[in-house]
């Protein structure tokens, strides 16, 4: 095609694909030369002809060639000169230029040899001989059904991606969400077991390799699953990343529905110990969950009874460090442990009976007794942790607690004094400190010099408090009982006394007392309708009732709104 004679967009771009898309026709044939060659003389050389300027298409010999109204752009052609300094698209550069260098002087020829490299190095990639292998295997397990086969093909590749910064979170998410999925492949509820396994084993082997990521698969795997063995493996296994991969705070908030985890797994006492056991030490690493852990290895220790004389021994460690953790903590005033068997078996034991009597003086003892146990196992002390001033401030507490428990609920200021081994200006700040922690509620009396409680926490609350509590329950149900029993017998007299006042004051009437009163009760709601003060309205119920609980109940609740601000024991004194 000759300079000029495009068709309407130009020259096709595909040029450098297909070669010139010029016309054949245009183009002249070679010529050739067959005469023999002739001796001539030499001839100087012609000089080159000048320059024309070009001149467009069907212009003649016009400068401007948009003047007319047809075909403007007929004969228009383009030229290698830019008309602007703008050297990209609007968009920019092409951003394929970290891979290709600068796209800008990117020529045809360059880039027909580029694709060819990049087709010819991923033919290379994929034709490897293990990849290969890889593929025809993977095939096969999923025609023959093989899923904890391919599982394995697949996982052993994504496992490396672990270790590959290059490869995003959400890449290896979608990676791993097909792997789980395996799992609602089979039928086979033990092979869907064994995927589930084999999953979450590989992903808790480098759990400090992006936990966050490999707790949120584990979750993934957890709610395809259907099988609850299946389920609490699973969560064992994300216990186990939380711990290791220093990620407690990611599985923590489920420890708020484990009750209703362990109805749904239907798990064993063992598979309930080694649980606890768990969550108790993921607790342990976080921030202010050791009150939280505390309960769960309470839980733990539970789990043990005396039956159990064979499997009880395992737990002395983990009953050693619930007596320690009790005692270090400076908010935890009660506990059972005195109770459970776990903890029971260290009062006989060699190596751990002072911790065990260290716990019943925090539980049942004073300070003195404290003070005499510190002065001869301060080492002991030192070993586990427990600094003796917190001990100390800590017992004077417990130790007030001892004294509220008096059956007189009173209090000296002077055997607070002697009790907690405090000077006479102190005794008024460890009652404030008491009521503060909730472990009391009373006042002070600083006329008598006493201090009034009214309500105290139980050190322990174990048989005999229970016992107790119920006594007092059932006096307290005996006492309603009496209280019912006497209203109803008022209520029969009183009704008699108001129908016998009815018919000596009507001697007249024909005895229908129901009547009457049905009367009585329309032309007093029409009064209490008609006026607005309270007092007066008072007053005529008083003077002409009949049934007076049943016209107060009237006026309380259909006429009078106001009276429903009043005390209702009030409106009956007034009465």
């Amino acid at each position: 095609m000759v300079r000029g004679g495009s068709y309407g967009g130009g020259q096709s771009s595909l040029g450098y694909l297909f070669g010139d898309f010029e016309n054949p026709t245009h183009r002249k044939p070679p010529t050739t030369n067959n005469r023999p060659p002739v001796d001539t003389p030499a001839q100087p050389p012609a000089a080159p002809p000048c320059p024309q300027p070009q001149t467009p298409a069907g212009n003649g010999n016009r400068t401007n060639n948009y003047h007319r109204a047809d075909g403007q752009n007929c004969g228009n052609f383009v030229t290698d000169r830019p008309s602007t300094k703008v050297h990209s698209a609007p968009g920019g550069a092409s951003s394929l230029g970290y891979l290709f260098g600068d796209t800008y002087n990117l020529t045809p020829r360059k880039l027909l040899k580029m694709c060819h490299a990049m087709t010819t190095k991923s033919f290379l990639l994929v034709s490897e001989p293990e990849v290969t292998k890889l593929c025809v295997e993977a095939q096969e397990c999923m025609v023959a059904g093989r899923w904890l086969e391919l599982g394995s093909l697949m996982l052993t590749s994504a496992d490396l991606m672990f270790s590959n910064s290059k490869v995003s979170d959400k890449d290896l998410e979608c990676i791993f969400t097909v792997i789980c999925n395996l799992v609602t492949k089979t039928e086979n509820v033990e092979e869907a077991f064994e995927i589930a396994k084999l999953i979450s084993a590989k992903l808790i082997q480098q759990p400090n390799e992006k936990p966050a990521l490999r707790m949120k698969i584990l979750f993934n795997l957890y709610n395809l699953l259907e099988n609850s063995n299946s389920k609490f493996d699973v969560y064992m296994k994300a216990l186990s990343l939380a711990l290791n991969g220093k990620a407690s705070e990611l599985i923590a908030p489920s420890f708020k529905k484990i009750d209703s985890f362990l109805k749904e797994w239907k798990v064993g006492v063992k598979e309930q110990r080694e649980l606890y056991l768990g969550i108790a030490n993921v607790l342990k690493e976080t921030k202010n969950g050791q009150k939280d852990a505390f309960n769960f290895l309470t839980k733990y220790l539970a789990t043990f009874s005396d039956e159990d004389a064979n499997q009880v021994g395992e737990a002395k460690e983990e009953a050693v460090r619930s007596i320690v953790e009790f005692v270090k903590a400076p908010n935890m005033f009660q506990c059972d442990l005195l109770d459970m068997p776990a903890v029971g078996q260290l009062e006989n034991d060699a190596n751990y009976a002072p911790v065990y009597q260290l716990l019943k003086i925090f539980l049942t003892q004073k300070l003195d007794a404290y003070i005499e146990f510190q002065a001869a196992n301060s080492d002991l002390l030192n070993s586990h942790g427990l600094v003796h001033e917190d001990c100390l401030a800590k017992m004077r507490l417990m130790s007030l607690l001892d004294l509220a428990s008096d059956e007189s609920g009173k209090i000296p200021y002077a055997v607070i004094k002697a009790t907690l081994q405090i000077n006479d200006d102190e005794v008024e700040m460890w009652v404030v400190k008491a009521i503060t922690a909730k472990l009391i509620d009373g006042k002070m009396d600083q006329m008598n010099q006493v201090v009034i409680v009214s309500r105290y926490t139980d050190r322990v609350f174990g048989q005999h408090q229970w016992e107790s509590l119920r006594t007092k329950l059932a006096i307290w149900k005996g006492n309603i009982s009496s209280v019912i029993s006497t209203i109803q017998a008022n209520k029969i007299t009183e009704d008699a006394s108001s129908q016998a006042a009815w018919l000596e004051l009507n001697p007249d009437c024909d005895g229908n007392f129901d009547q009457e009163v049905s009367s009585s009760c329309t032309s007093f709601y029409t009064f209490f309708n008609t006026e607005s003060n309270p007092v007066l309205c008072l007053h005529y119920l008083f003077l002409y009732s009949i049934c007076d609980y049943l016209i107060l109940e009237i006026a309380l609740s259909d006429v009078y709104r106001d009276l429903r601000t009043f005390n209702l024991l009030d409106v009956i004194r007034y009465f």
